[in-house]
């Protein structure tokens, strides 16, 4: 039940842009004025019931989690040496208790979590949108649907991955032995994502973590708070334990804090620079690190593939969230007959796209943008022609320029490193599916979209160019895989870890005492048994098995000494 709030006045639980700061310390201080509640105020001035939980037991002792701020402290105020190892106590305990659940009791929030998604969806659509800086049909297509798509589809993709598995070996010399396959949750799990879009990258990533018995923390660039309050509001809402996710944002220092605190696994969605220090961190405290930094992904055009069509797939493909999705085409390929066209009405696509467009807020960091200056120079330094469809100041409300690039070499930045940002390289070549595959050594692709119709040479010719995802006359959007990594399926948005990476397989091996050969004290009989034997249990050639099989059979002094004694 929600608690009383007459006695607030409107100031008290409304949130103004302005005056933030001053909402912040009201709200907290209304909050803690309640007895009896763990309710907690939300942006639009509506209260709900935070996570039940039972008393907790008198402390002798204050500890690092007495001193963790409420969730707006933790989202809004960056995390120093002891918040973040407060932080990373909190996961812990609320980890323990929510990895001994059995995925179906785990269910009901994740449900809880669907039916709030759609019966509030004209609410959250909208904030989503404003807070990711895009129309809300892009952010509907991109972020929204792909996370209701993630939540409908657990039950059928995680509980697959939670069985034990158990297999008993056929080795002579493990006879008595049995090995059991346990999938088991890494404990807290961390997503550094900055300078990205917020709503479905962080869902997705958070529902990945729970779902297999993580607890989650995400750190995020400090422009993303709305994004940030909209997601901790759905998971309070839905009934989570307190503590199993958290949000905050922050910069390099928070991200440092948050490692030494020593999460089991740590996920950095992030460019190049920023994850050299990232990684030499979690090296030297021993941090498991999963690097998210894609490939550049491609689209390639054949000579009977509809320009206007692929102009307008490109246009979708290359620019759409300002061009920060792992589905985005960084490469475009395209084959010599139809470029002069293609390149005409995708330069008009663009235009038009931009200036209908209306952008409320920019989708990418000052820190990405200097970067993306560095790598265009350099293109042009060594001979690229850079053109910006809809000139060099979009408009007013537009804060991003889409960039096409023409005659780019293969030595270059922008050949060599993802871009993280709207522009597109355009190739002209004879042979298109020979050019995708030179591009794809220089640089990986996750998701390689072909329009047009490819013979079967020619299509197979696509297919072993290495992409986790090769998509013939449907263009991919959707990020779909890390790079090097496995296809989680276009359900998912941009987390692409899917839930596989979440757990850590332990293996359990189990023998009947002394029936094991190297249990036995060394001797020389033992070791020309497992010398003449090894044939016969390990060959590939079935003859030669068989020899050695007989060989072992001929000397019963030599198979007694591998038999238990």
């Amino acid at each position: 039940m929600s608690p009383d709030l007459r006695h607030l006045s409107e100031a008290d639980t409304r949130e103004v842009p302005a005056l933030k700061d001053e909402w912040r310390q009201r709200a907290a201080e209304a909050a803690s004025a309640i007895e009896g509640t763990s309710a907690t105020i939300d942006a639009s001035g509506d209260a709900f019931d935070g996570v039940d939980e039972a008393p907790a037991p008198a402390k002798t002792e204050p500890s690092p989690s007495d001193t963790l701020p409420d969730a707006e402290a933790s989202i809004y105020g960056g995390a120093n040496e002891q918040l973040a190892r407060a932080m990373l106590e909190l996961a812990r305990r609320a980890q323990e208790g929510w990895r001994a659940l059995r995925f179906e009791q785990r269910l009901p929030c994740f449900d809880a979590l669907r039916a709030d998604l759609v019966r509030h969806r004209d609410d959250h659509l909208a904030q989503a949108s404003g807070a990711a800086g895009r129309p809300t049909l892009e952010c509907l297509a991109l972020e929204y649907l792909p996370v209701l798509d993630a939540l409908w589809a657990l039950p059928d993709v995680v509980p697959p991955l939670l069985v034990e598995r158990q297999v008993t070996s056929r080795m002579p010399v493990l006879s008595h032995s049995t090995v059991r396959l346990s999938p088991q949750p890494h404990g807290v799990v961390m997503l550094i994502a900055p300078a990205r879009p917020v709503f479905g990258p962080v869902m997705s990533f958070v529902l990945d973590a729970l779902a297999t018995g993580n607890a989650a923390i995400v750190v995020v660039d400090e422009e993303r708070l709305r994004a940030l309050e909209l997601i901790q509001r759905l998971f309070d809402r839905a009934k989570f334990p307190r503590g199993l996710v958290q949000l905050i944002a922050g910069g390099r220092s928070t991200m440092r804090n948050l490692i030494d605190a020593g999460p089991e696994r740590v996920f950095f969605a992030g460019n190049a620079d920023a994850l050299k220090d990232i990684a030499v961190q979690t090296a030297q405290k021993g941090v498991n690190l999963v690097s998210a930094l894609r490939g550049k992904n491609i689209l390639a055009l054949m000579d009977n593939a509809d320009p206007a069509l692929a102009a307008q797939a490109a246009c979708w493909a290359a620019f759409s969230g300002g061009g920060y999705y792992g589905g985005t085409a960084e490469r475009i390929i395209v084959h010599h007959g139809i470029y002069d066209e293609f390149r005409m009405r995708f330069f008009e696509a663009v235009r038009i796209m931009n200036s209908h467009h209306a952008q409320l807020a920019r989708v990418h960091a000052e820190e990405e943008d200097l970067r993306l200056k560095e790598v265009l120079l350099d293109a042009m330094a060594h001979g690229a022609r850079v053109s910006y469809p809809a000139g060099d100041h979009p408009g007013k409300f537009v804060h991003w320029r889409p960039a096409i690039v023409e005659n780019v070499a293969d030595r270059l930045r922008l050949s060599t490193e993802p871009l993280h940002a709207p522009a597109a390289a355009m190739y002209r070549t004879e042979n298109v599916a020979d050019e995708t595959a030179r591009l794809a050594r220089i640089c990986p692709a996750g998701v390689i979209n072909v329009l047009g119709r490819p013979d079967a040479a020619t299509q197979a010719a696509f297919e072993r160019c290495g992409a986790p995802v090769v998509s013939f006359n449907d263009p991919q959007v959707r990020p779909l895989t890390w790079q090097g990594g496995n296809v989680c399926g276009g359900g998912l948005a941009y987390s692409q870890s899917g839930p596989s990476y979440m757990l850590a397989l332990r293996e359990v091996v189990e023998s009947e005492p002394g029936s094991r050969a190297w249990w036995y004290p060394y001797a020389d009989e033992k070791l020309r048994a497992f010398m003449l034997g090894m044939p016969g249990w390990y060959a590939t050639e079935r003859m030669e098995r068989a020899r050695g099989v007989i060989a072992l059979a001929l000397r019963p002094i030599l198979r007694n000494a591998l038999k238990e004694q």
